[in-house]
């Protein structure tokens, strides 16, 4: 299909998935009396397609069933210092991405992506394009960005944060809350029979999360005299657990498991010569499907877009503007995930 977003219609996914335009309206509002199944379908379809709801036809829905007019703003934008493609990359970020597109979606939204960088002619450019289009509403997602915020009329327009607690922005922000994640995974290793637990995380990651999983591993190992604790290690950019600098921290602190939020550490420690699990288990604070560590905490990262989504939706039509007197940070909890790399040790 050749449309454009915009272009497609309800008539489309129906024409797609051989179902009648009835079905797939009733599917997109949520209706129980059509099956799960058939309702995810509809979704994933419109997904896939780019299907926006028209905000007017959205709006004039919500009147028929309520009595009340529900004014419904078009456009929303997300900013980031990345392209789709080089978010496809690292899945957490494209799960962003990915979480509050869909959200907009369900909510009659149009949410465009901008690539965003700091000089001032591309800003003044983006303004423009942003109130060509009837622009109030942006979700700022940085992404590991370490400079200042980009140089747009933040005033101008209702702001969501998504992680960049190294940013001095006066803006409500969302983000995994990876404080508690780590928690959770050392208690979790703890339970399992683990003693030597090794941290080894992104140096960029834990700037621009002002030392987050750092934290969590502190906080959980005073908490936990019986472990040992072991000084987390900063993998550098671009090569991280490949350089050599991580497999001499291996091996002066001869770790039994090791927790870190890069996919790559597995691989890195079979390179080194480490058989996972039975030399050493692996850990992830990311985990994703069919990458890395196949055991470890999910951030939840969908669920951290939709909320940024939720959240600007609602700045948007009570008009609030700008920078706020006393933002407030909204944290996501993970989930933990089973898997062969993290066997039990009590058992063994």
């Amino acid at each position: 299909m050749n449309s454009s977003p915009g272009d497609v219609t309800m008539k489309d996914i129906a024409r797609v998935l051989h179902l009648d335009p009835s079905t797939v309206s009733l599917s997109l509002k949520g209706d129980l009396r059509l099956k799960a199944s058939t309702r995810e379908k509809v979704r994933a379809c419109a997904e896939r397609l780019g299907y926006v709801p028209h905000p007017m036809l959205s709006a004039l829905s919500h009147y028929r069933h309520t009595g009340h007019l529900k004014l419904v703003t078009s456009s929303l934008a997300f900013l980031c210092p990345v392209s789709l493609g080089e978010m496809r990359e690292r899945h957490a970020h494209f799960d962003l991405w990915e979480g509050a597109r869909a959200c907009a979606l369900s909510m009659g939204y149009r949410l465009e992506l901008f690539k965003i960088d700091h000089d001032p002619d591309h800003a003044r450019q983006l303004e423009r394009i942003l109130h060509a289009r009837g622009i109030t509403g942006i979700i700022y997602a940085p992404i590991l960005e370490e400079k200042a915020p980009p140089p747009i009329h933040w005033e101008n327009y209702s702001v969501i944060l998504i992680e960049g607690q190294n940013l001095d922005m006066q803006v409500h922000k969302i983000s995994n809350d990876q404080t508690a994640i780590t928690r959770e995974a050392v208690a979790r290793l703890d339970k399992k029979g683990y003693r030597r637990i090794g941290l080894a995380v992104g140096s960029r990651e834990e700037e621009s999360l002002r030392h987050a999983f750092s934290a969590g591993y502190y906080i959980e190992m005073a908490l936990r005299p019986h472990l040992d604790l072991i000084s987390p290690f900063y993998l550098a950019y671009p090569r991280g657990p490949f350089y050599p600098e991580f497999r001499q921290w291996m091996q002066r602190n001869r770790c039994d498991v090791v927790l870190s939020n890069w996919d790559a550490t597995a691989a890195a420690l079979r390179e080194a010569g480490y058989r996972v699990p039975e030399d050493i288990a692996v850990a992830s604070l990311d985990h994703t499907s069919g990458e890395g560590a196949n055991a470890g905490m999910r951030q939840n990262s969908r669920a951290v877009g939709a909320r940024a989504l939720e959240q600007l939706s609602m700045l948007v039509k009570s008009s609030q503007r700008g920078f706020i007197t006393t933002p407030n940070t909204t944290l996501i909890p993970g989930t933990w995930i089973e898997g062969s790399d993290l066997p039990d040790k009590v058992s063994a």
